[in-house]
């Protein structure tokens, strides 16, 4: 029989008494986030230990686990680890804004087909918020951001799951009990999957319809929601279809915050402007690749007026070895999200310089850090919506025939693949663009 949980006693003053062998195994995290061991050297290792008793806290007040006598687990049924996961969560300017920490289940323990069976859940495509932010600018909507609390435990599980105790915190013997999960906690292989379809099946009670096209936007002739994993935004034609909107789904035990005005989104932050267009930029995230590159703002690392140069980049297999030790796919990772959100000016290089993440060489070190040195001058521009009259949709491509080859390579068939380039705009709006190279040999400027 389970017990009744109680309070689990911290172990804390400000330092961890009990931990796991096991934490120092992880591999060292960039970005403001953390594993257990190195929050244990950080400065502000006390806001942590009071997230960590809050994260318990709400756990607790919410029932989604209950404790559980070790020696009453049947037969074959898996304990699986707790992590503890560590971040600082910032504003788009690098401002702090707040010390957050999750307790998560070790999916990585669970089996698929005995624990779970689906994991898959979409995300709202960045073609739908940009083009439903020109649609606000349009009709004149209001724009909310909403927030999940705790999402992922709002969800109830479908079978039972037993975890360890998580490390800093004791009840009773601490090896006698496990935790007996109810709710669909952070990091079990199912519980993206299982917060999706509760959060889909609240919307549609509420009347809104699923789009065929992204499956993360529900329409409702009132309103259009926008889910991405915890975040929502909401674009409303008046405030109070939202109030009785997060009414009705705090009724159906949904627990969620109004965050007012959608100012920021997903470090995106929203620029109103005076002449009642926005522009979305993304200063912090630029912040972090020109840390993660070593470039500074001073005269030793003057702005770049492009991003790219001639020659373009080939693989350059003879050529000299890097310089510098920061990870290649890390900036190429951080640069394509940038690109693919709010910079399309950077499509081109990033593709050019992403295509050599396997074995890169000092030319291609060179160019992400050309990239870098254009974003160190354009930091605080990103792109800018201001709708015109024209209703119209618009498309601009062109393709460049050939526009690798050189004399050095010219038996190499990569150096002669055109690339592709386009973009489409809705009232004057950029909402899709792709720089791209064609998977066919053109043998014509006509052709490609």
């Amino acid at each position: 029989m389970a017990t009744h949980y109680g309070n689990m006693k911290s172990l804390f003053d400000s330092t961890i008494n009990e931990c796991h062998n096991v934490i120092f195994n992880v591999a060292v995290t960039t970005n403001d986030v953390y594993t257990l061991r190195e929050m244990l050297k950080l400065q502000d290792i006390k806001e942590f230990v009071v997230a960590m008793q809050k994260e318990i806290d709400d756990h607790q007040s919410r029932e989604h686990w209950e404790m559980f006598l070790r020696v009453n687990i049947r037969n074959g049924a898996k304990t699986i680890r707790s992590v503890w996961t560590f971040k600082v969560k910032r504003y788009p300017d690098g401002r702090i804004l707040k010390h957050k920490v999750r307790l998560n289940a070790h999916g990585g323990m669970q089996m698929w087909g005995v624990d779970y069976w689906e994991t898959y859940a979409p995300v709202v495509n960045w073609i739908s918020v940009r083009l439903l932010t020109v649609l606000s600018l349009i009709h004149n909507l209001e724009t909310k951001s909403i927030d999940f609390v705790l999402a992922f435990p709002q969800a109830t599980l479908e079978r039972y799951v037993f975890m360890k105790l998580p490390y800093g915190f004791e009840y009773g013997q601490r090896e006698k009990y496990v935790l007996k999960l109810k709710k669909s906690l952070y990091g079990l292989s199912d519980a993206s999957y299982n917060w999706f379809n509760k959060l889909k099946e609240g919307l549609e009670s509420e009347g809104y319809v699923r789009s065929e096209v992204d499956q993360c936007v529900f329409l409702r002739e009132d309103s259009v929601i926008l889910v991405y994993v915890d975040d929502m935004i909401a674009l409303l034609k008046d405030k109070k279809t939202l109030e009785k909107l997060v009414a009705s789904l705090k009724e159906k035990d949904f627990i969620l915050t109004d965050e007012g005005s959608l100012d920021k989104y997903l470090g995106v932050d929203v620029k109103k402007k005076k002449d009642g267009g926005l522009e979305l930029v993304q200063p912090f995230l630029i912040e972090r690749i020109l840390t993660l590159l070593g470039i500074k703002d001073d005269k030793m690392h003057n702005s770049k007026p492009t991003p790219a140069v001639r020659p373009l980049l080939n693989k350059d297999l003879n050529g000299e070895k890097r310089e510098n030790s920061w990870n290649y796919r890390t900036a190429i990772g951080m640069l394509t999200y940038l690109q693919g959100t709010t910079r399309p000016d950077i499509s081109m290089p990033v593709h050019q310089c992403a295509r050599f993440s396997v074995n890169p060489m000092l030319s291609h070190e060179r160019a992400v850090k050309r990239i870098g040195k254009y974003l160190l001058g354009t930091k605080d521009h990103g792109i800018a919506f201001k709708p015109n009259d024209s209703y119209v949709l618009e498309c601009y491509v062109d393709a460049d025939f050939a526009n690798g080859w050189d004399t050095e390579n010219p038996d190499d068939p990569d150096n002669v693949l055109s690339r592709t380039g386009f973009i489409i705009f809705y009232v004057g709006c950029p909402l899709v663009w792709a720089s791209r190279m064609q998977t066919e040999i053109a043998l014509s400027t006509a052709e490609s």
